[in-house]
């Protein structure tokens, strides 16, 4: 019996752990109301743990929906275009989203859909398509300049 009693007690106190476990690693989600600026510049900025869950493109503006961690202190985000593109048909930009975490130490886990404004990455007023190479999305993206 008090072999049963043992094992009954052991297995209460791991499921009532994993509970408040699952308890702080809730996920917050978001929506950034503003569009940022995405700027051409050095795509090999150091940059904090981030994942992107999703990205699409409507007319000059792509979302991005990302996912990390925190929740004490603000984050920032800069999508950042490379001044250089391939020659191929159409070109092709190399692209990073750069997250900055101030030292957010705290384990919440973040879904955020962040907006830029990509007209800086439009190839030129004539050819107004361009791939966009996001690093962290498997697929490229079209991207056709909207006047």
């Amino acid at each position: 019996m008090k072999p049963i009693l043992f094992l009954f007690i052991v297995i209460l106190s791991i499921s009532c752990k994993s509970s408040r476990e699952a308890k702080t690693k809730k996920q917050h989600v978001k929506e950034m109301k503003t569009k940022k600026k995405a700027e051409l510049g050095d795509i090999n900025q150091a940059s904090d743990n981030i994942n992107i869950l999703n990205a699409s493109i409507e007319g000059n503006t792509i979302n991005l929906e990302v996912s990390y961690s925190g929740g004490c202190q603000p984050h920032e985000f800069n999508l950042v275009g490379s001044a250089m593109i391939s020659k191929s048909m159409p070109p092709i930009r190399s692209v990073v989203l750069v997250h900055k975490a101030n030292n957010d130490m705290c384990k919440k886990q973040i879904i955020e859909t962040l907006r830029f404004d990509i007209r800086d990455f439009a190839y030129n007023q004539n050819e107004r398509e361009i791939f966009l190479s996001i690093k962290g999305v498997e697929n490229r993206l079209l991207y056709r300049f909207k006047p």
